[in-house]
């Protein structure tokens, strides 16, 4: 019962599409929360601040856990290259929803 941990220590993380698409999403709400994070700091909200910037390293764990476990390096640029693609849509989004809202 409980976790049972392997002996090999030769163990590769296999990407599926299914932690692509994690990454992604994750990626895309850390650099959303991130750019809020910025935002909350320029305009002095102090209480949100600390609660945003004690979540983000939460948000983004599990994406930095996949691109350290993987040792094949062209799995890594893809991890690498989905975070950018999900980085310009949550800045984007972000760039969006404040010209909307300060506006």
């Amino acid at each position: 019962m409980g976790i049972e941990k392997s002996n090999n220590t030769d163990e590769t993380l296999v990407m599926t599409p299914k932690r692509y698409l994690l990454v992604f999403i994750l990626t895309v709400l850390g650099d959303f929360v991130g750019s809020c994070y910025s935002y909350l700091i320029a305009h002095e909200y102090i209480l949100s601040q600390m609660f945003v910037g004690f979540l983000m390293p939460f948000i983004h764990f599990l994406s930095l856990k996949y691109f350290i476990d993987c040792k094949d390096m062209m799995v890594r640029l893809k991890i690498t290259f989905v975070g950018a693609c999900a980085m310009v849509i949550g800045s984007t989004a972000m760039l969006l929803l404040l010209r909307d809202t300060v506006n």
